[in-house]
């Protein structure tokens, strides 16, 4: 009679609901949502392809090549911010055609970047040498004749070594004068940073106002483009609701 209870105990156990582990039920929901979802994705590219004609062919084209080697490049340094570029110029005067007497240019300042002539004076037309010093190192400048009339006429460029000379050789233009002329040289300096923005006093081209501008700043393009993205979403949700009524 003391075992009878255990006995019963025994069949209520064996007669209890057996649950199932809600683990494996909602791994197999998701295993199956993730392969529809290939599927979909698989038919929907391959409706794309067979209607748009895409071939694959022309993307080892070279031309095409070398536009997606653009692109990428763009990608990757967008034009985001404009820099402005303080300008600092720096003359040297010689004479063409030379005088009876020769001629001696005005010594130059003793300190900071300076630029030399030789020779001094010169037939018109003839090649003169531009020697540079107390640059900033590995810089990139234009090399300007000034004319008379104040026009600027390109002729060449430098680059200056790390310890900031350069040396060129440039043709000057046949305009004899018997006053000094002039040759320059100029050298850009890009102002501000992302993390430190300047106002930097510049002249418009348009008014030839002097005027203030912020450094850097948002570029042209970046405007362009937003405006773009919100003309897409505009137009996009504009589709989408007249498809939906």
């Amino acid at each position: 009679m003391a075992d009878q209870p255990e006995a019963e105990s025994t069949d209520a156990d064996a007669l209890a609901p057996v649950t199932k582990d809600p683990s494996k039920k909602r791994w197999g929901r998701r295993f199956w949502t993730i392969v529809i979802a290939i599927v979909i994705g698989i038919v929907v590219y391959a409706y794309a392809f067979d209607t748009t004609g895409v071939n694959l062919d022309e993307i080892q084209d070279p031309t095409r090549q070398a536009s997606l080697v653009r692109i990428l490049r763009a990608v990757a340094h967008p034009d985001l911010l404009t820099y402005q570029a303080v300008e600092s110029n720096f003359d040297a005067q010689f004479m063409s055609p030379c005088p009876p007497d020769g001629f001696t240019p005005e010594p130059a300042e003793d300190s900071g970047p300076q630029i030399t002539i030789t020779p001094t004076c010169v037939e018109p037309g003839g090649d003169v040498t531009i020697t540079g010093s107390g640059f900033d190192g590995n810089r990139r400048g234009d090399i300007l004749y000034i004319a008379s009339s104040g026009v600027e006429i390109r002729l060449g460029d430098f680059q200056t070594d790390q310890n900031g000379d350069f040396t060129e050789v440039v043709g000057t233009r046949e305009r004899a004068s018997d006053e000094p002329q002039t040759i320059r040289a100029v050298t850009a300096v890009t102002v501000g940073s992302i993390f430190r923005w300047q106002r930097v006093a510049t002249i418009d081209p348009g008014t030839g106002e002097e005027t203030m501008v912020m450094s850097p700043r948002i570029s042209d393009s970046a405007w362009d483009t937003w405006d773009k993205i919100i003309e897409t979403v505009f137009l996009a949700f504009i589709a989408t609701t007249i498809g939906t009524i």
